[in-house]
């Protein structure tokens, strides 16, 4: 999938947390619901790229069922990003209090 420049190096880093089929599938997923409107669906993220999704639609789905991939690794990918966007003297702005919230998603993807 051509990607613009510009966001290219933001989609390698982050495929470094999954397989290459799983990258790649993942990088049509995300475009997708960057370009769609109303619910962020897998199925509305496919609509939006039409053609450029490769192969049968189940297996967009399989990325977050089925698909191995740590979200560990996405989790400390992403906040090394913000980190580097902050700059090394940028003070860490304050996160809302933890008891404001709670997180009961498993955060395992370990696929068949």
């Amino acid at each position: 999938m051509l990607l613009p420049s510009s966001v290219e190096p933001t989609f390698l880093r982050l495929s470094a947390a999954f397989t290459q089929p799983t990258a790649v599938r993942m990088t049509v997923l995300m475009v997708g619901m960057i370009l769609s409107r109303g619910r962020h669906t897998v199925t509305a993220a496919l609509r939006m790229v039409g053609s450029l999704a490769c192969g049968h639609f189940s297996s967009y789905h399989q990325v977050f069922s089925l698909a191995s991939w740590s979200s560990w690794t996405l989790s400390r990918i992403l906040t090394r990003m913000i980190l580097d966007l902050l700059g090394a003297d940028e003070p860490i702005p304050p996160t809302p209090s933890s008891g404001s919230t709670t997180l009961t998603t498993n955060t395992r993807r370990r696929g068949r």
